[in-house]
């Protein structure tokens, strides 16, 4: 399996289509939803942060505003604080990977915040431009040599990303810095076309929604980052382009990563009347009652840990022992970027006010949803 980047550059026709099925969250207006508590969702996994987080603090908030002058922007970025997700993730690499990682995820959030918007309507074109422009930042600053960019784009979510990657080239390898390229833009061309499938005409089954989420989700360029962030090299068959137990272990990861954060997003998904969500799809296509969904939401992922566990254990066993230490070293890495994501989440403001967090851990709301869908 290649990792070739020409078939994210072909330009598709988007046709118009009608709105989503309507009724799809009709009922749910005053229901109360309790999300489990960490401790229920979490392994024991350990969950570390790495000591360079605050000497880069500084340079990182200085990195943000020098890009972004519009005030809601830098107080999103600021919410999201992805500094400390950085470092959450990747708790055993050096100063610059923590700043570099930290300017990686802080980028998402503008970049996204133009395509999704609940408050304005894009043109499929309009997203499919902004797909292309990103991706040939993307490609210039990580795959050529050029020390400035051959063009200055007007939009900073895009002509940001510029900084970011020229650095990472800079002390990656030219596999790495392939490796990170290749998500990214998978990435950046599956996050374009699911605001675009927005438009169909109906709700996707459950193993559509899961598989969309699994090509559709930024862990798999932060665990490409790894190569790059960690130093960590393991043998080309055991990496997920050659290998399909491999692949299985980073599905199972997107699972849990993107099941997880349909619980914590839920409700600002339905106050904004999104459904690209498992747990109203449940609800549509099971018949589920609303925490019902939340539950078996829950379930699928105690699944996906278990699935996980199993996928572990046979590659260790197969493994040459020589390289085994390696192998399980850049597992951990996974494992680190699940823990981050679930403490991340809890209590972010982008998902929750804080007194839904309840003492338990659990949280606890009311449903909103638009009054005209």
């Amino acid at each position: 399996m290649p990792l070739s980047l020409s078939h994210l550059l072909e330009k598709q026709h988007v046709s118009e289509a009608a709105s989503p099925m309507a009724g799809l969250l009709d009922g749910l207006r005053g229901h109360t939803l309790v999300i489990p508590d960490i401790e229920s969702l979490s392994p024991r996994w350990a969950m570390k942060v790495n000591p360079y987080l605050t000497s880069v603090r500084a340079e990182y908030n200085e990195w943000v505003r020098l890009w972004f002058k519009e005030e809601r922007i830098r107080n999103k970025i600021a919410a999201m604080d992805a500094d400390r997700f950085a470092a959450m993730a990747f708790p055993r690499t050096g100063r610059q990977e923590v700043l570099n990682v930290s300017k990686f995820i802080a980028w998402f959030f503008p970049w996204d915040d133009v395509i999704d918007d609940a408050a304005t309507e894009q043109e499929p074109a309009d997203i499919a431009r902004y797909r292309d422009d990103t991706i040939d930042v993307v490609r210039e600053c990580l795959l050529t040599d050029l020390e400035q960019p051959s063009k200055i784009h007007p939009d900073p979510a895009i002509q940001s990303f510029w900084d970011i990657g020229a650095a990472i080239r800079a002390s990656g390898t030219p596999e790495s810095n392939q490796r990170v390229a290749y998500q990214q833009c998978l990435f950046i061309a599956s996050a374009a076309e699911s605001q675009i499938l927005r438009k169909s005409t109906g709700p996707m089954t459950v193993a559509q929604h899961l598989k969309w989420r699994e090509d559709n989700i930024a862990v798999h360029a932060l665990m490409e980052l790894i190569y790059y962030a960690n130093k960590t090299q393991i043998p080309s068959q055991w990496r997920w382009e050659n290998n399909a137990q491999m692949r299985e272990m980073w599905k199972e990861i997107a699972w849990i990563v993107s099941n997880s954060n349909d619980l914590f997003s839920l409700r600002r998904e339905l106050m904004h009347g999104q459904y690209e969500n498992v747990v109203p799809l449940l609800m549509y296509h099971e018949g589920l009652a609303p925490q019902a969904a939340v539950d078996k939401t829950a379930e699928m992922i105690h699944e996906s840990y278990e699935r996980f566990y199993q996928l572990e254990a046979k590659l260790y066993e197969a493994v040459d022992p020589a390289e085994l230490e390696n192998v399980k070293t850049y597992v951990h890495a996974f494992k680190d970027l699940v823990m981050c994501h679930l403490h991340w989440s809890y209590g972010l403001k982008r998902y929750m006010d804080p007194h839904m967090v309840q003492k338990a851990g659990k949280i606890v709301f009311d449903i909103q949803t638009p009054v005209a869908m």
